[in-house]
């Protein structure tokens, strides 16, 4: 789902870089360092982020900024939560894109694209459930891994198609005829995938999940 520097619109681009650096001071800023000095919470970090990277390789799409890959950034959030989220999956799509010819003048974008959009849809989606529904085990692997994963599948493609649209890289009815009609065959697996992920580590290793039993408190 990379999109190449020379189709990001004119003004789109350092919109993004001052955008990610928000989000990314924020999630520094946030982020639960003190539960991280534990070795057995580094080691799972570092090895889910191997996975993630592991997983971005695997692309296909149409048209040069018009793909589909997994994104699995709904598992990390509920791991991790969305400050280690959005700092780990970053470093992952920096290391996807260093040394990829024009990659850096596009990093920005691609990563609000596909690691702080939909880590934040994450993140909200797990805000209302904790709100608005009983925190009980069907509750979250249903609707904040299955259905956050899709919905921040559908977030990501709707965002680029926008973003294209409006520098007329693309036309709105090219995509719409082209690209759109295979969202569904891509947001149901990303729900899918999300939600066998953290179904198995319900059951078998809860502990993995920050988000699951954190206290009413910290469900920020």
């Amino acid at each position: 789902m990379f999109v190449p520097a020379e189709l990001i619109p004119h003004g789109i681009g350092w919109m993004a870089w001052l955008i990610w650096a928000l989000a990314i001071i924020t999630a520094i800023l946030t982020a639960p360092w003190r539960a991280m000095k534990i070795p057995q919470r580094q080691h799972l970090f570092f090895a889910s982020l191997l996975g993630l990277m592991l997983l971005w390789r695997l692309e296909a799409g149409i048209a040069p900024g018009l793909g589909f890959h997994f994104l699995a950034v709904t598992t990390l959030v509920l791991m991790f939560g969305w400050s280690l989220a959005v700092i780990g999956a970053s470093l992952v799509e920096i290391a996807l894109i260093w040394g990829v010819e024009s990659g850096i003048e596009a990093l920005a974008l691609n990563a609000l694209l596909i690691v702080v959009l939909p880590a934040t849809v994450t993140a909200l989606v797990y805000r209302g459930v904790m709100r608005y529904l009983p925190h009980d085990p069907f509750a979250y692997m249903f609707v904040c891994a299955f259905f956050g994963g899709v919905l921040a599948a559908v977030a990501t493609v709707f965002l680029r198609v926008g973003i294209l649209a409006f520098g007329e890289t693309y036309s709105y009815a090219r995509m719409a005829a082209e690209y759109l009609p295979f969202l569904p065959l891509y947001a149901f697996p990303e729900g899918v995938i999300n939600g066998m992920i953290v179904t198995v580590m319900v059951v078998l290793r809860p502990e993995w999940l920050r988000t699951f039993h954190e206290p009413p408190a910290n469900r920020t």
